[in-house]
């Protein structure tokens, strides 16, 4: 029996490990925000992204593109005072530059913000724990299944 349950254990520590780490992360940036005050920013391009094809060339068009930033910087105003924060997640489809988006900032620090988004505000993440949570419980019941059948 032991000899059955072992391997089982060991190939599904890393899913599950990998499961607790997207909670955390999750829960750690939901728990942050939660009695933040919301407002809204405009998002800016901070990288310059060059494209150069036949098109722009033979219509002398400039080079520069509004592709949207791997990491989104939002622009905010908070009793009177700019602020700018370039968001540590990065997202695709990103946010195009000049778009209004909601924020959620720290109302006794305002230079701590989250963008209002799905990816931004953490939920992506317990989204994720909750899929691998529930791959495992799906593998687990399946060899559990297969052993009950077997014996």
């Amino acid at each position: 029996m032991n000899d059955f349950f072992l391997p089982i254990i060991v190939g599904l520590s890393p899913l599950v490990i990998l499961c607790i780490v997207f909670f955390i992360i999750g829960l750690k940036i939901k728990r942050r925000t939660r009695n933040w005050t919301h407002s809204t920013g405009v998002i800016v391009q901070k990288e310059k992204h060059i494209i150069i094809n036949l098109r722009t060339l033979l219509s002398g068009e400039g080079f520069e593109s509004k592709v949207p930033d791997s990491r989104p910087t939002v622009q905010y105003e908070i009793d009177g005072t700019q602020y700018e924060y370039t968001s540590k997640i990065g997202q695709t489809p990103g946010f195009m530059p000049d778009t209004i988006v909601d924020i959620m900032y720290n109302p006794e620090n305002p230079e701590e913000v989250v963008i209002d988004s799905f990816v931004q505000r953490g939920a992506v993440f317990l989204l994720i724990g909750w899929i691998l949570f529930g791959i495992s419980l799906l593998i687990l019941g399946g060899i559990l299944l297969v052993w009950i059948l077997s014996s």
